[in-house]
């Protein structure tokens, strides 16, 4: 129908499954939760083994970060370079625009800085 909830949803659906179809970590069984911060719910956990790891980063409230300033360790070492491959509040899928980073760069411990937008899905394919 002309419901445009329903079709950023069916967009966002979509987008998911293709991520699924076509990064091998999101259909592999090994699970890493690498961050926990419940006094900001966040979650952070990495799908997968080896180069192609994903790193998911789940938020379940209304707070945002949104210049990068969310410090989040990924369990990955120094240097990774991580891209944005889901952002489920990206416009198209009813978000925003420039609601999440499409590239992060992990610091010497392994820790990277993101924005992190409310109520969110955002997936990282290690680099």
């Amino acid at each position: 129908g002309d419901d445009a909830y329903a079709a950023e949803m069916r967009a966002l659906v979509t987008a998911s499954n293709t991520v699924r179809v076509n990064v091998e970590a999101m259909t592999q069984d090994e699970i890493k939760f690498v961050h926990e911060d419940a006094g900001s719910c966040v979650l952070g956990f990495l799908r997968g083994a080896g180069s192609g790891v994903c790193l998911c980063i789940a938020h379940f409230g209304e707070q945002q970060w949104e210049n990068g300033e969310y410090g989040l360790h990924t369990g990955c070492g120094e240097g990774k370079t991580w891209k944005l491959i889901l952002n489920s509040q990206a416009k198209e899928f009813g978000g925003w625009e420039g609601s999440a980073k499409e590239s992060l760069q992990a610091d010497g411990g392994g820790k990277i800085f993101c924005s992190i937008p409310k109520w969110s899905c955002l997936i990282y394919q290690m680099q």
